[in-house]
């Protein structure tokens, strides 16, 4: 509840006609497991302020497919902070490190979602490249150690030349 807060605060200080801010956020970041993707545009950063309070959790249809996401804040003090929750798309929520869910606004969607879009194509075919090789070389090896198994099983045990 108390990320909720700050977020709905640090919205106010966008909305706020002063030009001074006491809470500005410096960047965003959505990853997944393997990559992520970052801004640092204001416009963006300024959507990601905005949320539309509480909800009920979804359905878990609708938590399949998550994204970590750490936005970066700077204090009047000049002190920077994260705040860390996952986005899920299907369910347009996120949840806090507390595990209040919350609706989140359209504008926050749109920004959410573009930059999920970039995750993954930030990292170019590289990733994927890495990935699969990977899984050749664990294959190969599960493969080489099965062979090595059944040649082992194969050889007659406690047989000797002389027996005659």
């Amino acid at each position: 509840m108390r990320r909720s807060i700050v977020i709905a605060l640090v919205g106010a200080a966008f909305a706020a006609p002063s030009p001074a801010f006491a809470k500005e956020l410096v960047s965003a970041r959505v990853c997944d497991g393997a990559s992520c993707a970052t801004t640092t545009d204001r416009a963006q950063l300024g959507a990601l302020a905005q949320d539309e309070g509480p909800g009920a959790p979804p359905p878990l249809t609708d938590r399949r497919r998550s994204y970590a996401v750490d936005v970066a804040v700077r204090d009047d003090q000049k002190q920077l902070f994260h705040l860390r929750y996952r986005y899920y798309p299907a369910a347009r929520m996120v949840r806090n490190q507390d595990g209040t869910w919350l609706n989140v606004a359209p504008a926050s969607v749109a920004t959410l979602n573009a930059l999920a879009a970039r995750v993954g194509s930030d990292s170019g075919p590289a990733i994927d490249w890495l990935r699969w090789m990977l899984v050749a070389l664990g294959v190969s090896g599960a493969l080489l150690a099965a062979a090595l198994l059944a040649r082992r099983r194969a050889r007659p045990v406690g047989v000797s030349a002389d027996t005659g």
